[in-house]
C-alpha cells in the first residue's frame, strides 16, 4: 500500500516548490562520512517537519503519523501505513553506523507535536522553550557527531535557538496565512504589544515592527553567545562551517533589522555568501581568537566611532583586540549621550528622560542586573566592567555634564562652572579609559586629569562658531570680562571682534594643561596610554592650525587628512627623563 503521507510532502506544502535554506546543510566543508549522517538526519526533520506544517492535514493525522516516524526511528513495529517512514529508517541506520542515539532526533519530534497542535510562543521564555526542542537538537547531534566537547553546548545551543528565531521572523507572514502560527512574541513586559492581525497585512505596522525589533535585539544576543563557537570545535571543518553559519546569520539579521518581512521574503545576498565563505576559511586555517565583545555588539559600536570621524579612535589600532573593542565601547557610550543632549528634536524633559533611562542602565550593570531588554552598548559594556572595571562614578559625573548642556544652553558660564563642566564632560572620560588602557598608576591619573581639561579647551576655541548656532558659549565669563566682551547672547558674544583674544587666552590654558599632561607622563606608562598620546599629538596638530589661521577666524580647521594625522606621529609627546 503507497502511503498516503509521501516523503517529498515538502513539495505539497509550499505550494509545489521546495524551500530554500538559509543557511549551509552538509556541506562540502564536513567530511564525506559526516555528510551522509547529517543529510539523513535533515531529511529526517524536514520530513517530521513538514507533515507538522501542513495546511491540509488535520492534527490528529498529523499526531499519527509522527508517532509512526517515532515507532520507526526506536525500530519498533509502525501501527500504521498512512505515513512513508523511510526517512526515520535511514537515519537509524545512520545513527547505529556512528554508535550515536536517537535522543535528539526524538526531541525534535516533540517540539513538532507542539506545532502540529497549533500552540504557540507568547512569550519570549515560550519561545526559547520552544528553540529548546525545536532547534536546539540539530547542534547537539553534530557536536555528538563529531565526537566534540561538551564545552561547546552552550554555543551551539545559543545559535541553533538564533537561527530558528531569525527563521521564524522572516517567515511571519508565511507562518500566519498557511498555519495560523505566531511565533514571534507580541505582547512584551514594558508594554510594547501589537495585534496578530497586523500579521495578515502587506507591511509591518509600527506596533508590530517594535515587537520584530524587540525580538531581534534578543536574537543579536544570543548570536553574540554564540560567536564563541568557532574557538571552541577541535574539528577544524566543523568548526568552518560554524564559522560560515554565524557569518551568514549576522547578515540576515542586519537584513532583517533594515527590511520589512511582511513585504517580501528576506534573504542573505551573494555578498553575504561569499563573506561566509572567507570566513569558513578563516577558521578552517585556525581558530578564531576571541575578542572582548558578539559581533552583533562590536558591527554596531563600530558604525557609531565610524560615522564619528573623532580623532578619539586614531590610536586605538595599537591596542589589542580585546582592549581596543572596551575603548571603542567607551567612545560609544560617550557618542551617545553626546547625541542626546544635542538632539533639537528632543524636549528638554525627553532628553532627561533618555538620560535618566541610562543612569537606570549603569545601575543596572553595577548591580549585575539582567539586561534583557537594553540596547546592545548596554550589554557591551557590561563585558567591559566584567572585564576591566568601569568607574562608575565618573560614567555617572559624564551624565551629569551631559544634563549640564540639556539644562542650558551654557552661555559665559563663571570659572567653577567652566571647570566643573570640563571635569565632567572631557576628564570623566579619561579616567575610565585608563584601565581599559592598562594604566592605572597615580602618575596615569595625573596624565588623563591634565589632558582631559586640554582638550576640552581645545573643543572650544575650535567649536566657537557652531556652539554659538546652538545658543551655547562655553568661553569662561572672566575671560569675556578681562577681554571687554560684553556678556550677552551666545550670537553677540562670538559677534564681538574681542572674542579673538578671549580663545587666545584659552588656547594658552590649553597649552599649560597639556605641558601638566606631559610633565605626568612616565617611561612605565607611555606604552599603555599611546592612543591618549595620538590623541594629544592630534589635539596640539589642531590648536597649531588654529592659531596660523588667526583667532579672529571662527570656523574650525577642516578635519586633517590621513596624511596629516600619520605625520602627527612625529611630534608624539614621550615622557621626560626623570
Amino acid at each position: 500500500m503507497t502511503a498516503i503521507i509521501p516523503s517529498r510532502i515538502d513539495e505539497i506544502t509550499v505550494g509545489g516548490a521546495q524551500r530554500p535554506e538559509n543557511f549551509p546543510v552538509a556541506s562540502l566543508l564536513l567530511a564525506r562520512g559526516d555528510r551522509a549522517a547529517v543529510l539523513a538526519f535533515y531529511r529526517f526533520a524536514r520530513f517530521a517537519d513538514d507533515i507538522a506544517d501542513s495546511p491540509f492535514l488535520p492534527p490528529e493525522a498529523k499526531l499519527d503519523a509522527l508517532a509512526a516516524l517515532d515507532a520507526a526511528l526506536l525500530g519498533e513495529p509502525v501501527a500504521s501505513d498512512a505515513v512513508d517512514t523511510a526517512p526515520a529508517t535511514a537515519l537509524r541506520t545512520a545513527l547505529n553506523e556512528r554508535q550515536l542515539e536517537t535522543v535528539h532526533a526524538r526531541t525534535l519530534l516533540a517540539a513538532f507535536r507542539r506545532d502540529a497542535e497549533n500552540r504557540g510562543t507568547p512569550t519570549w521564555d515560550d519561545l526559547m522553550a520552544y528553540c529548546r526542542a525545536s532547534a536546539a537538537p540539530v547542534g547537539r547531534f553534530l557536536l555528538d557527531l563529531h565526537r566534540e566537547s561538551r564545552r561547546a553546548l552552550a554555543a551551539a545551543d545559543a545559535l541553533c535557538a538564533a537561527l530558528q528565531v531569525l527563521n521564524h521572523v522572516q517567515d511571519i507572514g508565511e507562518d500566519r496565512r498557511m498555519r495560523a502560527r505566531v511565533y514571534i512574541p507580541l505582547a512584551w513586559p514594558d508594554g510594547t504589544r501589537a495585534d496578530p492581525a497586523d500579521l495578515d497585512a502587506p507591511r509591518c505596522s509600527p506596533a508590530l515592527r517594535a515587537c520584530i525589533d524587540k525580538t531581534l535585539a534578543r536574537t543579536a544576543r544570543l548570536l553574540d553567545d554564540a560567536d564563541a563557537l568557532p574557538g571552541l570545535l577541535l574539528r577544524p571543518r566543523l568548526r568552518a562551517e560554524a564559522a560560515a553559519i554565524l557569518s551568514l546569520a549576522h547578515a540576515l539579521l542586519r537584513r532583517l533589522k533594515a527590511d520589512d518581512p511582511l513585504a517580501g521574503r528576506i534573504r542573505p545576498t551573494r555578498l553575504d555568501g561569499v563573506r561566509a565563505a572567507a570566513a569558513a576559511v578563516r577558521a578552517l586555517v585556525r581558530p578564531p581568537r576571541p575578542g572582548l565583545l558578539g559581533t552583533a555588539q562590536r558591527l554596531e559600536i563600530e558604525a557609531v566611532v565610524r560615522r564619528s570621524g573623532s580623532s578619539f579612535r586614531t590610536g586605538l589600532a595599537c591596542l589589542p583586540r580585546p582592549r581596543r573593542e572596551a575603548m571603542r565601547t567607551l567612545y560609544a557610550f560617550c557618542r551617545t549621550l553626546d547625541d542626546i543632549a544635542d538632539d533639537p528634536g528632543l524636549s528638554a524633559s525627553d532628553r532627561h528622560a533618555a538620560l535618566d533611562a541610562w543612569s537606570g542602565w549603569l545601575d543596572a550593570i553595577e548591580a549585575h542586573a539582567p539586561l534583557d531588554d537594553a540596547p546592545l552598548l548596554v550589554g557591551a559594556l557590561a563585558i567591559v566592567h566584567a572585564g576591566y572595571g568601569l568607574d562608575f562614578a565618573e560614567c555617572r559625573a559624564l551624565i551629569a555634564g551631559m544634563r549640564m548642556d540639556v539644562d542650558g544652553p551654557i552661555v559665559a558660564p563663571d570659572e567653577e562652572t567652566f571647570v566643573l563642566y570640563c571635569r565632567r564632560v572631557a576628564v570623566s572620560v579619561g579616567l575610565i579609559a585608563l584601565p581599559l588602557m592598562g594604566a592605572e598608576s597615580g602618575a596615569a591619573r595625573r596624565f588623563a586629569l591634565a589632558l582631559g581639561h586640554a582638550l576640552q579647551c581645545v573643543n572650544i576655541v575650535r567649536d566657537v562658531a557652531e556652539d554659538a548656532e546652538l545658543g551655547r558659549c562655553y568661553l569662561p565669563r572672566e575671560s569675556l570680562e578681562e577681554c571687554g566682551v560684553p556678556i550677552g547672547s551666545a550670537a553677540e558674544i562670538v559677534a564681538n571682534r574681542n572674542v579673538a583674544d578671549v580663545r587666545a587666552k584659552l588656547a594658552a590654558r590649553a597649552r599649560a594643561h597639556f605641558a601638566a599632561a606631559h610633565d605626568a607622563l612616565t617611561a612605565e606608562d607611555a606604552r599603555a596610554l599611546l592612543p591618549a598620546r595620538l590623541m594629544m599629538a592630534a589635539y596640539l596638530d589642531v590648536l597649531d592650525r588654529i592659531e596660523r589661521n588667526g583667532w579672529t577666524d571662527l570656523p574650525p580647521p577642516p578635519r586633517p587628512s590621513k596624511l596629516r594625522r600619520a605625520l602627527c606621529l612625529l611630534r608624539l609627546p614621550q615622557p621626560k627623563r626623570r
